[in-house]
């Protein structure tokens, strides 16, 4: 959960019909792994869906480890977008704040498709 390789991103309809055409599932794949197949990072943008800032603001706020944890749970979410759909998000004042993340994509046109199931995670311990 707090390591970002470890949570399938979610991809835009966009991104995902670009990566389509140049044989790339960026379900799979993650900011390191970018260069790969968009060497100058000039198509695709690696996105926190709620932006960190806002992130680190809950965190600060929580009450307890429990609420830290929910906090990340539920507000981690990365999603690999095209510079464009970026651009009109910056466009609309969402670059750092969204309060909606979700009503935030909305208004700029930006569709997400549902992420895949997580990894599972084995509990070393037993």
């Amino acid at each position: 959960m707090l390591i970002p390789d470890a949570r399938h991103p979610q991809v835009s309809v966009a991104a995902a019909e670009q990566a389509a055409a140049i044989g790339v599932d960026l379900r799979q794949e993650t900011w390191h792994s970018q260069t790969r197949f968009d060497p100058k990072r000039a198509v695709f943008h690696y996105e926190h869906v709620n932006p960190v800032s806002q992130i680190a603001t809950a965190l600060a706020s929580a009450d307890s480890v429990g609420a830290m944890v929910q906090t990340l749970s539920d507000g981690l979410r990365l999603a690999w977008i095209t510079k464009d759909e970026d651009a009109r998000l910056t466009a609309l004042g969402y670059r750092h704040k969204r309060p909606d993340p979700d009503a935030a994509y909305a208004e700029a046109g930006v569709v997400l498709l549902p992420p895949l199931p997580d990894p599972v995670m084995i509990d070393p311990m037993g």
